[in-house]
Order: structure tokens, then C-alpha cells, then sequence
């Protein structure tokens, strides 16, 4: 059965294969690793932090992604979210789709406008909502071994020159990717918990784990209770 705060683990039949390879391989370095399966070469790479605020309210959100964009525009995206309320837990979302060509086509125009081979160290932009602070750590992989890295950031203690339009460019087709993707009803989720039944894999549902206020619900096998959640004692 899923415990709290564990990612439930991913059916076989909707790309579960990759997402356990996806977390064998994040022993050993991500990218090399997938680099070294047929249709995963990656592309891109984008490391978020960004803690959300809403008009003059205090935080609401904070969110700690890794979004993995390969050249074929598969996308994996594991994210690690907090809503900043008392009591609130830190909660694991992993998903696996694949773009839309029109997508993953703008992703690279803005790659070949950007020539991202020459860019480096840390820009400063405005890319969310006013109050709100973001880290967006970008790298791209290209032919014959090339990488390179950049971050875009709003934060107080921003060293480097005002980002340019195409570092901007290349982070907004990032992250417009992943929200189609995201969108995407054939993408495949795995969570440390759940909001409702649609949430889980077949054979399972979003149950109640324990007997104590306080616990979040999680996705449980249901084969040996009836179809039913779990009667807790």
C-alpha cells in the first residue's frame, strides 16, 4: 500500500517502463543516461525554483521542478510542490508526455535563434507575477559532446546584465512546452497524493491512509478490499 509523502509507483501499461528508467537514471546523471536509450537524446534541460505570490498576499506556493525535453519532444517533469498554508505537505508530481510538433518546432526556432552554444552565467528578467520570485536554470545539449548553461532569474542579488530577448525566448518555449504537455489528457501522472480517483492508475483509488486527521489522501490498491477504500480502524 502507498504511504504518505511516497511516489506511487507507475503502472507498466501508461509509460511506466520510462519513468522507472527516469529514476534509475537520476542515480547516475539524467541526461547521460537517457541519452543511451533509443528516442530519449536529450534536448533540453530546465531547472525551476519559483515561490508564487498572488496580488499583495503572502506566498502561496513554492515549487521545486526539473523539466527533461528530448529531441524526439518527449517531456518528463518531476516536481516537488508545497502549498504555503499551516499543515501543508511537500507533495511529488512526476509526469511523462509527449509535444505537440508545433510545440517542440517553436522550441527550436527559438534554440537556432538563440544560439544557445554561446550563452552563460546569469541574467536577470521578469517573468512572473509581481512579487513572486523565479530561478529558471537552462541546459542545452547539442551535437558532438557541445552543452552549455544559463540562468535567468529576478532575484535581489542578480550579478549578471538584463536577460536578452532570445535567453527569454527559449524559456518561455520551455515552459509554454510543458504547459501543453502538462494539459495534455494522455499524459501520464504518478503522485505522492491525490485529489480525486482520476488521479490514479487502474486498480486503485484516492484513499485515506490513515486513522488520524492530518494525512493526505494517496492512490491505494483496491484489489483486496472490494473495489473499496480500506477500512481504517
Amino acid at each position: 500500500m502507498s504511504q504518505t509523502g511516497r511516489v506511487v509507483p507507475a503502472s507498466w501499461s501508461r509509460g511506466g517502463r520510462p519513468l522507472l528508467l527516469l529514476a534509475f537514471c537520476a542515480l547516475g546523471g539524467l541526461a547521460p543516461c537517457l541519452a543511451q536509450q533509443p528516442g530519449l537524446e536529450p534536448l533540453v534541460k530546465l531547472h525551476k525554483t519559483l515561490l508564487l505570490v498572488a496580488g499583495p498576499s503572502p506566498p502561496i506556493r513554492s515549487t521545486d521542478d526539473d523539466i527533461l525535453i528530448t529531441v524526439g519532444g518527449e517531456l518528463f517533469s518531476t516536481a516537488v510542490t508545497r502549498e504555503l498554508v499551516p499543515g501543508a505537505h511537500f507533495e511529488t508530481t512526476i509526469a511523462q508526455g509527449t509535444s505537440s510538433p508545433a510545440a517542440l518546432a517553436a522550441l527550436n526556432r527559438a534554440l537556432a535563434a538563440g544560439h544557445p552554444a554561446r550563452l552563460s552565467g546569469v541574467c536577470g528578467a521578469n517573468l512572473v507575477p509581481l512579487g513572486s520570485t523565479f530561478r529558471y536554470q537552462i541546459t542545452w545539449f547539442g551535437g558532438h559532446g557541445r552543452t552549455s548553461t544559463f540562468t535567468l532569474t529576478n532575484t535581489g542579488d542578480v550579478p549578471g546584465p538584463p536577460c536578452t530577448q532570445s535567453q527569454i525566448a527559449i524559456a518561455v518555449a520551455i515552459l509554454s512546452l510543458e504547459d501543453e504537455v502538462l494539459a495534455d489528457p494522455a499524459t501520464h501522472f504518478t503522485r505522492s497524493s491525490c485529489a480525486s480517483d482520476a488521479d490514479c492508475v487502474g486498480g486503485e483509488l484516492c484513499c485515506y491512509p490513515c486513522g488520524i486527521p492530518g494525512c493526505s489522501n494517496v492512490c491505494t490498491p483496491v484489489s483486496g478490499s472490494g473495489g473499496r477504500c480500506p477500512a481504517l480502524p
